[in-house]
C-alpha cells in the first residue's frame, strides 16, 4: 500500500481542498489501551503549521503539504491533550465521527484554534508569545488574501 492510498485500490490520494498560507493541524489519539484520563476516542491536536505549498496529487503520487519553516507549533502531550479536535470540529451531522485522513476547516475555526494554542501555552512566555505572534500573523495572511480578490 502506497503512504496516503486509501487501502482499497492502492489509489494515490488527492488534495482537494486547502491552500497555501492557510493553517493546517496535526491530530492523533490515544491507542485504545493508552493509560489516560480523556476518552479513547479523543482526538486531539499535537502540532499546527501554515501551508508554505501544496502538491494536490495527481494518478501516480499522493498530494501533500510543505510546512512553513518559521510559522509552526508543536504541543507537548499535557498540552495536546488540551486541543481536542472534536471541541471545535462537527461533520455535516454534527458527529466528531473520525474515517479518512484529511478534514477541512474554514479560516473562523482556524483561528479558534489558534486562539486555543495561545490559551495552553500560557505559562511559558517565550512560547506563548510566539502563539500570540502566529495567530496575529494568520489573522494578518487572511486579511490581505481578502483584499486581494
Amino acid at each position: 500500500m502506497t503512504v496516503g492510498s486509501d487501502g482499497a485500490d492502492d489509489k494515490p490520494r488527492t488534495i482537494r481542498e486547502g491552500e497555501e498560507n492557510h493553517l493546517c493541524i496535526l491530530t492523533t489519539k490515544y491507542p485504545s489501551k493508552h493509560k489516560t484520563s480523556k476518552p479513547k476516542s479523543s482526538r486531539f491536536v499535537f502540532a499546527m503549521f501554515i501551508i508554505h505549498e501544496i502538491f494536490r496529487g495527481d494518478d501516480d503520487e499522493s498530494g501533500y503539504v510543505l510546512a512553513d519553516d518559521y510559522w509552526r507549533l508543536e504541543f507537548r502531550p499535557h498540552e495536546a491533550e488540551q486541543i481536542n479536535f472534536g471541541d471545535f470540529y462537527q461533520n455535516s451531522d454534527g458527529s466528531t465521527r473520525w474515517s479518512g485522513l484529511i478534514r477541512y476547516f474554514d479560516d473562523a475555526l482556524a483561528v479558534k484554534f489558534l486562539e486555543r494554542a495561545v490559551e495552553v501555552k500560557c505559562g511559558t512566555p517565550k512560547e506563548e508569545d510566539f502563539a500570540r505572534k502566529f495567530l496575529n500573523h494568520y489573522k494578518t495572511l487572511q486579511r490581505r488574501e481578502l483584499y486581494e480578490v
